[in-house]
């Protein structure tokens, strides 16, 4: 949120300092750093200075382009204001300004543009200098065009500028996950304007590709306010976290984790972090041992150990998910020597679970089938098979 009611006066109480550099007639013109700073207005002369056709956007007036280009580059996300506002010595002609962005004249993407601003004198005259305000994206270079109206000229032109506003950054503390864990994310916000921020509001959007998630905790306060006075002061870093515990269902739907942190203040837009991104590991693996004994005495007819005819022989199919994603229905098929048709297994049933507990399920019971298993969880399937004669006579 932006509240400007009264706030362009308070910017103008802190205008001030001082920098020196050379307008410049052609695009991209002069470079201009800071955050509050008056451009040197013996500088500001335009008397000799020319359009640039046929690209160069005209400006409010008409007449001829007698302009100076400036470049700057936003310190931070928030609110810039540039102005011609001063004394018959300080600006003497009647300016207009405009804002853009854009690296060619040809490719200028027009933002903000006045003429006469209430209560901004130029050229002797009250409410004949312009002002602009407009929101920057951190890293972005705007560009300034300072011009006369309808062909006006003069010798002076203080240029002023000041900028509202911070960065914001955010991190993860692990850039993969491939089990059930917990990712940390820090969120800084610095101050990099002229103003403190006040009613600093952070909210936190977590993704699952395009799914969202739910943070586990925070977005917290944890340090930067050394005044402890609620607002983000010129000289404060800020620093949140926020954690998600991730659960195997997330790591069972792979992707990559996304999060965005967005900072609101009552001088500012809102403005979004870069995305802080983790992505999940997934690993598919199954093993199978196969095992056989006589399940009891009465199964092994001559008890020695050895299938003969009419034994009845138990097989155990074990089988163990070694990855790190759950395998859904399990099943299990026999190739088997013998002359009857092979052992079907079932009567499946849960024999390794892993904490945590009970997340293999089946959903019906011995029916060749198991629903669900785990991560490190092993269930087993049982068949069992009479040896016949034709197996018999052909040991």
């Amino acid at each position: 949120m932006r509240f400007y009611s009264g706030f362009l006066l308070y910017l103008l109480a802190f205008f001030g300092g001082s920098g020196i550099a050379f307008a410049g007639n052609d695009f991209p013109g002069t470079a201009i750093t800071g955050i509050n700073t008056i451009q040197a207005s013996a500088l500001g002369n335009n008397t000799a200075a020319t359009g640039q056709p046929p690209d160069e956007p005209l400006t409010i007036g008409g007449g001829n382009l007698n302009t100076l280009w400036f470049s700057w580059t936003a310190p931070g996300n928030g609110t810039a204001t540039f102005q011609t506002c001063g004394t018959n010595t300080q600006t003497n002609y009647d300016t207009v300004l405009q804002s853009f962005t854009g690296a060619t004249l040809a490719g200028l993407t027009l933002l903000a543009s006045n003429d006469d601003t209430a209560g901004c004198a130029a050229g002797g005259v009250s409410n004949r200098g312009s002002r602009i305000t407009f929101p920057v994206t951190n890293g972005t270079v705007y560009r300034i065009q300072l011009d006369g109206w309808n062909s006006s000229t003069g010798t002076l032109a203080r240029l002023q500028y000041n900028f509202t506003g911070f960065t914001i950054a955010k991190s993860a503390s692990v850039a993969s996950v491939s089990a059930p864990s917990t990712i940390t994310y820090t969120i800084t916000v610095a101050n990099t304007g002229y103003v403190a921020l006040t009613g600093p509001a952070l909210t936190d959007a977590l993704l699952l590709n395009a799914s969202s998630r739910t943070l586990t905790s925070g977005p917290t306060l944890v340090s930067g306010d050394a005044d402890s006075d609620g607002q983000v002061d010129t000289t404060e870093t800020w620093t949140y976290t926020a954690t998600y515990a991730v659960p195997q269902t997330d790591i069972d739907t792979g992707g990559t984790f996304s999060n965005t942190a967005t900072l609101d203040t009552n001088q500012t837009d809102a403005f979004a972090s870069s995305a802080a991104t983790t992505s999940i590991t997934q690993t598919q693996s199954i093993e199978i041992v196969k095992s056989w004994l006589f399940a009891n005495p009465a199964h092994d007819l001559n008890s020695n150990g050895q299938a003969d005819l009419n034994d009845i022989i138990t097989y155990r199919y074990d089988v163990q998910n070694n990855g790190n994603v759950t395998l859904t229905s399990v099943t299990v098929s026999d190739a088997h020597g013998g002359s009857d048709p092979a052992p079907t297994p079932d009567n499946e049933a849960i024999l390794i679970d892993t904490a945590p507990a009970s997340d293999s399920t089946d959903a019906t019971a011995s029916n060749e089938l198991w629903s669900t298993l785990a991560p490190n969880d092993t269930v087993r399937f049982v068949g069992t098979y009479t040896v016949t004669q034709t197996d018999f006579d052909n040991q």
